[in-house]
C-alpha cells in the first residue's frame, strides 16, 4: 500500500505500474459484475496463483504450512465468495399497481469493499510519497509511513461515506466513514503481515506474476484481512 519513494521510481515504471493496475482492475470489475460463476471462476483462480505464491515464500512444517495457507488464503476467498452471494431483493414497478420483486446475487458489496481497499492503495502510494517523512514500519517495510497511512484512511473514509449514501443496503453516514477508516488500518495491518513473510523469506516481492507489482499477494495483500472483516461486518 505505502510503497517506494516516488521521487525514486522512473516514470516507465510508474507508468507500468498503472497500466497493470488498471489492467487488473477493469478485469476484477467485469467478472464481478458479470454474474456470480464468472466471479467464483476469478476468485478460485486468484487463490491458486495465491496458494503457489504462498508455499515458495513459507518453509513451516508441511502440515503447517497447507493449514496456514487454507486460513490466509482460503478464508478471504470464502468472504468475498459470501459477499458476491448474499442475495438482495430488487423491487421493479411494472404498472401502477404492480410491484415485481426478484432477488439477485449482489455485486455492491464486493464493489464497495474494492473501492474502499483502492482508494487506500492509491491515496497511501501518493501521500507517502509526496509528504511520507515518518516511518511506519521500518523493520518491515522502508517505504510505508504514517504519512502514507494518512492518506490513505482520509481517501477510504471519503469512499465509505459515499457507499453509505448511495448504497441500497442500510446504513448511516457516520457508519459508512468509520467502515471506510477501519478497512483503511486493516488493510495496511494485512499489507504489513505479507512484507514480514516476505522479510521472514529474504525476498522482495512475493512472485514475478505482475509487471510493476510483483505477485498476486503483493497485489491483494490489503484484501486478505479486509475481506474476512468487511464480510462480518456487512452479512451478520
Amino acid at each position: 500500500m505505502v510503497r517506494v519513494n516516488l521521487r525514486n521510481i522512473t516514470q516507465h515504471e510508474l507508468a507500468l505500474r498503472t497500466a497493470t493496475a488498471l489492467v487488473l482492475g477493469a478485469i476484477a470489475l467485469f467478472m464481478t459484475l458479470y454474474d456470480v460463476y464468472t466471479f467464483y471462476a476469478l476468485v478460485i483462480i486468484v487463490a491458486g496463483l495465491m496458494f503457489a505464491e504462498w508455499f515458495e515464500l513459507t518453509s513451516f512444517n508441511k502440515w503447517v504450512q497447507r493449514l496456514g495457507g487454507l486460513a490466509y488464503i482460503g478464508l478471504p476467498a470464502f468472504s468475498l465468495i459470501a459477499l458476491r452471494t448474499y442475495p438482495v431483493q430488487v423491487e421493479t414497478q411494472i404498472e401502477p399497481n404492480t410491484l415485481l420483486i426478484q432477488t439477485e446475487y449482489s455485486a455492491v458489496l464486493v464493489i464497495y469493499l474494492f473501492a474502499m481497499v483502492w482508494a487506500t492503495d492509491i491515496a497511501a502510494f501518493f501521500a507517502g510519497k509526496t509528504f511520507g517523512k515518518h516511518k511506519l514500519a521500518p523493520t518491515l517495510s522502508a517505504g510505508k509511513t504514517w504519512e502514507g497511512l494518512a492518506g490513505g484512511v482520509v481517501a477510504a473514509s471519503i469512499v465509505g461515506l459515499l457507499g453509505a449514501f448511495f448504497s441500497p443496503y442500510p446504513q448511516t453516514l457516520w457508519g459508512g466513514l468509520i467502515i471506510g477508516a477501519v478497512i483503511a488500518i486493516v488493510g495496511q495491518v494485512s499489507d504489513l503481515f505479507e512484507s514480514a513473510l516476505k522479510r521472514r523469506a529474504g525476498v522482495k516481492d512475493s512472485g514475478t506474476f505482475l509487471p510493476g507489482h510483483g505477485g498476486i499477494l503483493d497485489r491483494v495483500d490489503a484484501l486478505i484481512f479486509t475481506a474476512p472483516l468487511f464480510a462480518l461486518l456487512a452479512l451478520l
